[in-house]
């Protein structure tokens, strides 16, 4: 006999049960399907679940295996990357102040790191240079002078051109770094900084405009 479901939303009694999915990518691992029965109401077009306990919070937390496998798989993947870059991780926990050996109990299934290590996790596999960043005791002037070094260096990676030189310079507050770039043929772009850049007004600190640096 099919059981009738009101609809929590509007009230209406012409609701239908059906199986939705969803997909949730877990950076550096799997994408994981997440199927969730639901009570879909015909006249609102809203849907609630059936069963609450099957919710996507539980789904995506430590009560699910999968999930945790999902997690392990991404723990192992970017702390490998991270030693393939020559970063060993007893340098990464002496540079932040990480418990000995805590980094390798989380390579080795032993440990899982918490949500907000996880994150410290995936930002510092998508940008290493914030260990350097960490190794400057966090310094405002040299911070920002790695990161825009490293963004330069991103930016203008593969760019074909002779003899183009470009200076710009960036504004960080009440600081002004200034970068010259020179373009050479099948060869990095080399580049030199300069901390204590001076700038006669605002204006003339802007960011790199498209249109002036050849084409990627």
């Amino acid at each position: 006999m099919k059981e009738n479901h009101v609809c929590e939303c509007c009230g209406s009694e012409n609701t239908v049960v059906k199986t939705t999915s969803r997909f949730f990518p877990i950076p550096f691992s799997d994408t994981l399907e997440y199927k969730n029965k639901v009570i879909h109401c015909n006249d609102c077009d809203e849907d609630v679940d059936l069963d609450e306990s099957q919710s996507v919070d539980s789904f995506l937390s430590t009560e699910n295996p999968d999930y945790t496998t999902a997690i392990k798989k991404s723990i192992d993947t970017m702390l490998s990357d991270l030693q393939k870059m020559n970063i060993s991780l007893s340098h990464i926990e002496r540079s932040f102040d990480i418990p000995a050996r805590t980094l390798s109990k989380w390579h080795n299934d032993r440990n899982l790191p918490s949500a907000a290590a996880l994150s410290f996790l995936r930002i510092l596999r998508t940008f290493p240079w914030v260990l350097k960043v960490a190794e400057k005791n966090f310094d405002d002037v040299k911070s920002h002078h790695i990161a825009l070094k490293n963004e330069m260096q991103h930016f203008f990676k593969g760019i074909e051109g002779s003899g183009k030189n470009i200076e710009r310079y960036f504004a960080f507050g009440t600081n002004y770094i200034s970068c010259k770039i020179e373009i050479r043929n099948n060869e990095s772009p080399k580049m030199e900084f300069n901390n204590t850049a001076t700038i006669q007004n605002e204006k003339q600190a802007y960011s790199v405009e498209y249109s002036e640096v050849p084409s990627l």
